[in-house]
């Protein structure tokens, strides 16, 4: 069971997961001994680390959210679309649909042909396509170590 200090340690390395133990410690007030091994083997929600990218930026200006209603080959279909290049994020979702993947490409157009590609492979009974026009928050659930006593609060 994690206690609140460990909350708060979740919090900065959700901030930045590159940070030092020192630095760390610095800012939990923690010794680095005991952050060393709560991370090593108290942590097990921290899947890994990574960085989050502008994809803009890096000439990948086409992305969308897409809910799939399948009316069979549900696993084939997953299947393939955790397998794709163009797959950020893969969900299995509720309330009558099956996944929804986001999904980032260069063009439009690719994009499009994309989920051509889709409805000719799969039987896919439904399908919603919503298209990112600008990024506003990402990543920020557990990523500011102030809030961290908020997000156990009722609303």
């Amino acid at each position: 069971m994690l206690r609140t200090d460990d909350y708060a340690v979740i919090s900065w390395l959700r901030q930045d997961g590159r940070m030092s133990l020192t630095k760390l410690s610095r800012k939990t007030r923690m010794p680095v001994s005991t952050l060393f091994d709560r991370i090593k083997h108290r942590y097990h929600p921290l899947k890994r680390y990574t960085c989050l990218l502008d994809f803009p930026k890096l000439g990948f200006d086409s992305r969308a959210f897409v809910l799939l209603k399948l009316e069979r080959d549900k696993e084939r279909c997953t299947s393939f679309l955790s397998k794709h290049h163009n797959v950020n994020t893969l969900f299995r979702v509720n309330n009558g649909w099956h996944v929804m993947a986001e999904l980032v490409f260069p063009t439009m157009p690719m994009l499009e042909a994309f989920l051509e590609l889709l409805d000719k492979k799969f039987t896919i009974e439904d399908r919603r396509v919503h298209y990112v026009l600008q990024e506003i928050i990402r990543e920020r659930f557990f990523a500011e170590p102030d809030l961290v006593p908020l997000l156990f609060q009722k609303v």
